[in-house]
């Protein structure tokens, strides 16, 4: 099984990203990837203003600008990755965009 966090995998046609914000400060972004296991990242997360932070179970914290416009919600995140799986890790910006 090929294993994926949010940074090392780039979504495809098909893929889908689930955020559930619990109103006791828990979180869960549930990660759905046609033919392979579907896999789940869990824990808490604070918000002040228009930033998101999120601290995984099993990685650092991630923070997030917020943005909001009726039904969808926009994450924009800075971070790193190794784009080309050689050891180079590259500043990468993340964008997700959910629709409720």
């Amino acid at each position: 099984m090929i294993q994926h966090t949010p940074l090392d995998h780039f979504f495809r046609s098909g893929d889908h990203l689930t955020l559930t914000l619990g109103a006791d400060g828990s979180y869960t972004f549930a990660f759905t990837f046609p033919g392979e296991l579907d896999e789940n990242e869990t824990g808490t997360y604070t918000v002040d203003g228009n930033t998101l932070t999120t601290v995984p179970v099993e990685t650092d914290a991630g923070e997030f600008t917020v943005d909001r416009d009726g039904d969808t919600m926009t994450l924009t995140g800075l971070d790193t990755s190794d784009f080309g799986e050689q050891g180079n890790e590259e500043a990468a910006t993340i964008v997700i965009t959910l629709t409720r």
